[in-house]
């Protein structure tokens, strides 16, 4: 009989423990229930300010700001668009027998194509006059002069940033291409000077803004201006008087900012979505994270009750503790020279983001493409200027030089590197170095071995890993 007390004793004692349990595990459920739908995001630091004043610095505040010359750009570009649009169609309307090569109604490329139809040509030069004869190209001038220009400092969410210039900065950019192709084949040299200047102006402005997609659209307008000056030394001889111009257009620019401040802008619109998703225990808010966008967010849209799945997420603390560091990374990744980091920087970040850092996996930016935008950017840069100091030896002596080096100082201050490369760029001069353009121009790309210009089937390839056993090759032109 004692026995049996003590088993009914330690039944009930289980029994008790185990209804504690559940009493206990039904309350826990229920709070977290009712903080999943009541979870609200704790906001405590302005990043926005902190991204305006990291868009200050560097820039003279002291000068006008001529970011309303920047906004005017696109709102003109938009109304000549419209009276296009008015006038010849939508992109709908197209007549059947229309090129699909070509955009409709302009297609400004088309000034470029030999075989490009003559109405897609009309269009497009009467598209350039009409927006020389508005105010766009003293605006862009504005802006060539510019020591300073910052849109306000952005309210609410930084993942809400929306920078409609940058396509309009692209649109701008196209004109000014298309301004300096008329101006070569007309042989208006000085309208051709200016449009390229226009260009890079046009490209300092945008770059002041330090998130990353304004840098990487301001590379890509410079590199337009780049290409335009590489393929009409190619094409066409200038004469000696706007070699000299065009030498200052496009010599070093200090303004630039660094790879390390697009990086800083990343992290604290970064920062920002991190305290906006989580409360002020630190606790990550799913249904706040769906609800940044009106599209659903970088999770996805996603009802309060999803919050239960907080549990297993890193905290506050710990999401930006590991952000931190891989945002320290990036940037030491952006100041590396080219030879210790080739091939893909998101290979070899060297810190690992686990799979349930969910925010830090969606929003960290595709550092090796960024970084290598950059390096490509530069390259094309170096490549123009030293193509320009080329012509101006042969404007003034007759011939090109045997080498690069007797180009420096007369012509050029200092041989540009190639970012791919310690060895520089590859010359050779051609058999009759009288001819224009009778030289061969080169980079090694990213193998960092001489292929004796030897082309990939992509020109650009040569600057990836695919293009092993290819070099980039800018004169001769393909």
């Amino acid at each position: 009989m004692h026995a049996n007390r003590h088993g009914i004793s330690t039944l009930k004692a289980f029994l008790i423990v185990v209804a504690l349990l559940l009493i206990g595990f039904c309350a826990w459920s229920g709070w977290l229930v009712r903080w999943a739908l009541n979870a609200t995001p704790s906001i405590t630091v302005d990043y926005g300010e902190k991204l305006h004043a990291l868009t200050m610095s560097g820039q003279d505040a002291s000068a006008k700001n001529e970011y309303d010359a920047l906004q005017r750009v696109g709102t003109t570009l938009k109304q000549v668009d419209d009276e296009f649009g008015q006038k010849y169609g939508k992109a709908g309307d197209a007549p059947v027998d229309w090129d699909s090569r070509f955009a409709f109604p302009v297609d400004l490329s088309a000034l470029e194509a030999a075989d490009a139809p003559a109405k897609a040509v009309e269009i497009a030069r009467e598209y350039v006059e009409r927006v020389k004869a508005s105010s766009v190209p003293a605006d862009l001038k504005t802006l060539r002069e510019a020591r300073f220009v910052a849109r306000p400092a952005p309210a609410g969410p930084l993942i809400q940033l929306i920078v409609p210039e940058l396509g309009d900065s692209r649109k701008a950019a196209r004109y000014c291409r298309a301004r300096a192709v008329m101006a070569a084949e007309a042989g208006e040299w000085e309208t051709f000077v200016e449009a390229l200047a226009d260009a890079r102006g046009l490209s300092r402005a945008v770059g002041h803004d330090p998130i990353l997609i304004g840098s990487l659209v301001s590379i890509a307008i410079d590199a337009l201006a780049a290409d335009v000056m590489r393929e009409t030394i190619v094409a066409r001889d200038i004469p000696a008087p706007v070699l000299e111009k065009l030498a200052a257009v496009f010599a070093d620019d200090a303004s630039r900012r660094p790879m390390r401040d697009s990086f800083e802008a990343e992290r604290l619109m970064f920062m920002d979505i991190a305290q906006r998703t989580h409360d002020k225990s630190g606790r990550f808010i799913p249904s706040a994270a769906g609800g940044l966008t009106g599209t659903g967010g970088p999770t996805g849209s996603s009802p309060p009750i999803a919050n239960v799945v907080a549990i297993a997420m890193p905290s506050r603390a710990q999401t930006e503790e590991l952000a931190e560091r891989v945002y320290a990374r990036f940037k030491e990744l952006g100041e590396l020279p080219r030879k210790e980091r080739r091939g893909n920087a998101d290979d070899y970040i060297g810190i690992e983001v686990p799979k349930r850092y969910i925010l830090l996996q969606l929003m960290i930016p595709a550092i090796g493409k960024a970084i290598s935008a950059r390096d490509q950017w530069m390259q094309q840069q170096h490549a123009a200027r030293i193509m320009i100091a080329l012509e101006r030896y042969r404007a003034a002596k007759g011939e090109y030089p045997e080498k690069l080096d007797q180009l420096v100082p007369a012509f050029i201050e200092g041989m540009p590197g190639d970012p791919y490369t310690d060895s520089g760029f590859v010359y050779k001069p051609g058999q009759d170095r009288k001819a224009r353009a009778s030289y061969t121009l080169y980079s090694v790309g990213d193998d960092n071995e001489d292929n004796g210009g030897k082309r990939a089937m992509s020109e650009f390839d040569a600057l990836r890993k695919e293009g092993k056993g290819t070099d980039l090759v800018f004169v001769p032109k393909k």
